[in-house]
C-alpha cells in the first residue's frame, strides 16, 4: 500500500505530525490507487480521474512529469523549473489557478504545502501509488533534491490551467477563493 509521511517543518508555529484528514480539510486530498508497475499505477490514475470529470485523452491536459527527461515536459512547465528553481533546490512559492491532479507514479515526490491557519509550511513525502489534488489557490513549494529529481508523475488538468509563482499569487482570483474557503 502506498504511503505518505506529512509533517510540519521544525521552524514555524506548529510541529509534529499532520493527519490526511487535516491535509483534506486544506484542500489537499490524497487518494491511493492501485499498481505495482508506473503503466498500472497510471492507468489505475486515469480511471480514477475520469471519474471525476477531468479529460484523459483531450492534448494539453495530461503530462507526464517526469524529472529524468526535460524535453518530455511542456514549455509551461520547463519555463516554471528554470524560474522558480534557487540553488538550493526548492522553489519560491507557487500556485494554480485551478485544482489539478498528480499521480506520483515512480520515485518519492516532495512538496512542502501552506497551512493558512497554524500559519506553518507541511511537508509531504509522496510515495508511488497516490493521487494529490492540488487546489487552485493554494500555495505549495516543490523540493528538487536528488530523490525527488527522479521520480515521475502524471499530471492531470483542465485547459486554461496556469502555474502561478511567488508575487503574482496574492493577487490571483483563485488565491481569494482559497483563503475564502479554508479561513
Amino acid at each position: 500500500m502506498p504511503s505518505i509521511h506529512a509533517y510540519y517543518h521544525s521552524d514555524g508555529p506548529a510541529s509534529g505530525p499532520v493527519t490526511i484528514d487535516y491535509l483534506g480539510a486544506l484542500g489537499w486530498n490524497i487518494s491511493f490507487i492501485e499498481g505495482n508497475t508506473i503503466e498500472e499505477i497510471e492507468q489505475s490514475g486515469f480511471k480514477v480521474v475520469e471519474k471525476m470529470g477531468y479529460p484523459t485523452t483531450v492534448e494539453g491536459c495530461v503530462v507526464r512529469f517526469n524529472m529524468k527527461q526535460a524535453e518530455d515536459m511542456t514549455p509551461q512547465m520547463l519555463s516554471v523549473l528554470e524560474a522558480s528553481q534557487p540553488s538550493d533546490g526548492v522553489t519560491g512559492n507557487l500556485c494554480t489557478n485551478q485544482d489539478a491532479i498528480t499521480a506520483i507514479t515512480s520515485g518519492k515526490t516532495y512538496i512542502d504545502i501552506e497551512d493558512i491557519t497554524t500559519k506553518s509550511w507541511i511537508h509531504l513525502d509522496l510515495f508511488p501509488g497516490l493521487l494529490l489534488t492540488l487546489p487552485q489557490g493554494a500555495k505549495y513549494r516543490l523540493n528538487f533534491n536528488a530523490e525527488n529529481s527522479k521520480t515521475t508523475r502524471t499530471v492531470f488538468f483542465l485547459e486554461n490551467h496556469e502555474i502561478l509563482m511567488d508575487e503574482a499569487i496574492e493577487t490571483h482570483p483563485a488565491r481569494a477563493a482559497y483563503l475564502a474557503k479554508h479561513t
